[in-house]
């Protein structure tokens, strides 16, 4: 966009072009136009159709005018893929919409913490029974000892 402007300028700097080679300019251009347009077509078959292609170029607009772009700024787009690049761009924009608006907000809860108290507590009471049954001189306090061991390992 900005090149053009530049060209601009640079033809009014010119002195005057003998009509023969605006001419040629003129048919060059538009021979290349017609190519790219071709191209564009084989692509997009659907673009042949006028009112087909018009509402794909609205549609490009609409996405692309959020960042600054302007209908002129369109109609200098004669690179077919260029145009291709941006309608799948358009596309890709009205997925990801269409996607964010069905989606359900996800809410997290933050993970509850489990105080060490909590589990430590039965663990302290089976130490302090082993602690018990092995300064005791009594089996069946060594036997409930380790009963309460073997349960705990289960």
């Amino acid at each position: 966009i900005r090149t053009r402007g530049e060209l601009q300028e640079l033809v009014k700097m010119l002195p005057e072009i003998p009509p023969a080679m605006v001419q040629k300019a003129a048919q060059a251009f538009a021979d290349s136009r017609d190519q790219e347009r071709e191209a564009l077509h084989r692509i997009k078959p659907e673009w042949k159709d006028a009112d087909t292609y018009a509402r794909a170029q609205d549609a490009i607009l609409e996405t692309v005018s959020e960042y600054g772009f302007k209908r002129g700024d369109l109609e200098s787009v004669f690179d077919h893929r260029l145009t291709k690049l941006l309608w799948d761009f358009h596309v890709m924009c009205e997925r990801f919409s269409k996607a964010n608006a069905g989606a359900k907000k996800v809410v997290t809860v933050g993970k509850q913490r489990r105080t060490r108290g909590h589990q430590q507590a039965p663990k302290v009471a089976l130490k302090k029974q082993l602690a018990e049954a092995r300064d005791s001189h009594s089996t069946e306090t060594k036997t409930k000892a380790v009963s309460a061991l073997l349960a705990a390992l289960k």
